[in-house]
């Protein structure tokens, strides 16, 4: 059955607060014109009555398809499905729930919509979710770069990015997963959340640490013990790490964390701000060394400076190759290997450049990972980017 439910709704034009109809859930089998509402979003649409103007109510949403026997809960206040939510799938369910059901809960609005269309390609999500992180390396910074199930196009998959790229698979590699993991999938049954988080559990990477686990001082304690006799690794997502020390303000993480972090910032800005300024003046210094050549070598130098960037927040990667670079240049700076000075230091500026976009990353990862073992409340703080592995 389809139902609905009254709800207050606040204008963003006018700021008027009226009343709006919303869906408290939905039968595409028996209202099959909802499913593209669902789709689009414009099933969380309300016009204003006061002004015309259109306003996305968030709420919840019970999701039932019972040709391919699935539900879907839409939950933004992030909290699994129990009491009254159960009672409303096994009335939507005649009593059958759980009998070849797949029960999934999300969050987000667009969670919801990528799930339908899913279960519309008659996937399962489990794969799916596998298959991104698959995509994306397999490693714990996948968590920075969402993919969304977007279609099955002949025998390719294809994924969406917040920039609105395509990004293509194979229907090959899908199955590929499948007989990989079949043995690692529990039997579908329950209410499941299937994200990344449960795809880097699987392929043990994770579970993410969660709000609700890092809160409590004895979880606190439990874990750094743990860490400490070798039964867990902390995990530090490097560009979450990155991000928090150079684009928030030392007031908001000293209000998140009770802890000021004055100095770790201002080595990590050190870093962030050196790389591109050690970059231009080794431009500057290249251009009198080589000369016209200086048309050819430069541009190569920027490409090595992006690429280096790009494999600095990866989750492997080191900083004693670049630091031994740049100590090789000084060397040969100092005992004047080369007839020409400027040659030299621009291979200083340049190795230094690289170095600091190494030690920007490593820096950030170790400020963070050191604030969380030592501070409880920064391990709730700063959860998303956190992993735990264990061991044994």
């Amino acid at each position: 059955m389809t139902l609905h439910a009254g709800a207050v709704a606040t204008c963003p034009g006018c700021h008027t607060d009226f009343a709006a109809e919303v869906f408290a859930s939905v039968n595409v089998s028996v209202s099959p014109e909802l499913k593209r509402c669902v789709l689009d979003g414009s099933l969380f649409d309300h016009d204003c009555p006061k002004c015309g103007k259109l306003s996305r109510l968030g709420h919840g949403l019970l999701y039932h398809d019972m040709e391919r026997r699935v539900q879907v809960d839409l939950r933004p206040e992030g909290d699994p499905p129990s009491g009254a939510a159960v009672e409303l799938a096994a009335r939507m369910l005649d009593g059958t729930i759980g009998v070849g059901y797949r029960l999934r809960w999300v969050v987000e609005e667009f969670e919801l919509a990528e799930k339908v269309r899913v279960f519309d390609a008659r996937l399962d999500d489990r794969l799916v979710e596998l298959l991104k992180v698959w995509m994306l390396g397999g490693t714990e910074d996948v968590r920075d770069k969402p993919l969304l199930f977007l279609k099955v196009s002949g025998d390719g998959i294809e994924f969406v990015t917040q920039s609105g790229d395509v990004v293509p698979s194979t229907l090959a590699r899908y199955e590929a997963l499948r007989e990989q993991f079949a043995a690692k999938l529990d039997p579908d049954h329950g209410w499941q959340r299937i994200d990344r988080a449960f795809a880097l559990s699987v392929l043990g990477l994770g579970p993410r640490v969660t709000k609700q686990q890092a809160e409590g001082v004895n979880t606190h304690e439990d874990l750094v013990k743990a860490e400490a006799c070798g039964r867990a690794i902390i995990g530090v997502d490097r560009v979450y790490a990155r991000r928090l020390f150079t684009n928030a303000p030392a007031s908001a993480i000293a209000e998140a964390s009770g802890e000021l972090v004055v100095v770790e910032k201002g080595i990590v800005l050190g870093f962030y701000y050196a790389s591109p300024l050690a970059l231009l003046a080794s431009g500057v210094v290249g251009a009198f060394a080589f000369g016209w050549t200086s048309a050819v070598v430069l541009p190569l130098l920027v490409v090595v400076w992006f690429v280096n960037r790009g494999l600095s927040c990866a989750a492997n990667s080191s900083v004693w190759p670049a630091t031994f670079l740049l100590a090789g240049a000084v060397v040969a700076h100092v005992m004047h290997v080369s007839g020409n000075p400027l040659v030299t230091g621009f291979a200083v500026l340049s190795f230094f450049a690289l170095w600091c976009d190494r030690m920007l990353y490593a820096s950030a990862t170790v400020a963070l990972r050191a604030l969380v073992r030592s501070n409880p409340r920064a391990l709730a703080a700063f959860a998303d980017g956190l992993s735990v592995r264990w061991l044994r």
